[in-house]
């Protein structure tokens, strides 16, 4: 019996593990996403303050 449920857990971890992995990929492509218009942002600062 503990055969068995050791098998369900392990599915259950395994299939957290494939979210998780979704997760990270699609936080990934986010934080790439977040960090270009963060770059956009600070580049935009810098010329605005060059140009006071």
């Amino acid at each position: 019996m503990t055969h068995c449920r050791s098998d369900n857990v392990l599915t259950a971890v395994s299939a957290i593990l494939n979210d998780v992995s979704r997760i990270l990929s699609s936080a990934d492509e986010a934080i790439t996403g977040i960090g270009r218009l963060l770059r956009g942002v600070s580049m935009h600062q810098s010329n605005a303050s060059h140009g006071n």
